[in-house]
């Protein structure tokens, strides 16, 4: 049993694995702050849920301290669209099945050597999860629920493509 432990920790050294708590952000990004995304659609509290989404997923990061401003790294962002499309028809030529899809931009920037460490990537809520934004129509309470799971995979992949991606 000891050498096949032995034999299973040199393999995972030599491959080159290992486990870390570190977020792999640039060692002098300490801090960063989180901007609200401005809502360039006519979907009103986009911007405040999506912000306290993004704000959840990074304090998920022991590495990383969330400061209102002046942090050492800034995330920043556009909601752009939010499009409604049906998926699927009845026999009536009704949509069954509809999907939000939304769009945003976003920048994450170092302002201590100020540069950008992600600039202007555009992503869409389908892009980070095909299935996140689907609804049935007879559900009173899917469009609602299908806007916050878009929104939650946007939040996600954000972050991954921002704090995550270092």
């Amino acid at each position: 049993m000891k050498k096949r432990f032995a034999l299973l920790l040199c393999l995972l050294c030599l491959t080159g694995c290992r486990w870390t708590m570190h977020s792999g952000l640039p060692e002098h990004i300490r801090t960063v702050e989180i901007e609200s995304f401005r809502n360039m659609t006519f979907d009103p509290g986009l911007d405040a849920k999506l912000t306290v989404m993004l704000k959840k997923m990074a304090m998920e990061d022991p590495q990383v301290r969330l400061v209102n401003e002046g942090g050492d790294a800034r995330l920043s962002g556009r909601i752009l669209s939010v499009t409604r499309r049906s998926q699927r028809l009845g026999r009536d030529d009704r949509p069954l099945d509809m999907m939000i899809e939304i769009v945003v931009e976003y920048t994450f920037f170092d302002e201590v050597e100020q540069r950008y460490l992600t600039a202007l990537r555009r992503i869409s809520s389908r892009q980070a999860n095909s299935l996140a934004g689907l609804y049935r129509t007879n559900d009173p309470e899917g469009e609602s629920k299908a806007l916050d799971d878009a929104l939650e995979a946007l939040a996600r992949e954000v972050i991954r493509g921002s704090i995550g991606m270092w």
